[in-house]
């Protein structure tokens, strides 16, 4: 499956929630993830039918959303400002 077989809204919700979407069935046509499918998912991790993503593929996403904005990747330190990381 390829970037484009993914709607953008699908792909939104996929990463504000950690899900690879690689990883889902897609139901749109030609196998395209849509919304519904990553709702689908949702439930089922609500329902305790499919695990909860982990948390190193939380910061993968955000790391990808960056990339994707342009931004440099995130600093994962616990909440910490960079500027508090850098000795004065």
């Amino acid at each position: 499956m390829n970037e484009a077989n993914i709607s953008p809204l699908a792909r939104r919700l996929a990463e504000e929630n950690s899900i690879d979407w690689r990883q889902l069935q897609g139901s749109g046509p030609d196998g395209r993830v849509v919304e519904r499918d990553v709702l689908m998912y949702l439930a089922r991790i609500m329902s305790g039918e499919a695990d909860l993503p982990t948390q190193p593929d939380a910061e993968l996403a955000a790391d990808q959303r960056a990339a994707a904005d342009g931004d440099a990747a995130p600093d994962h330190h616990d909440g910490e400002a960079a500027g508090e990381l850098i000795a004065s």
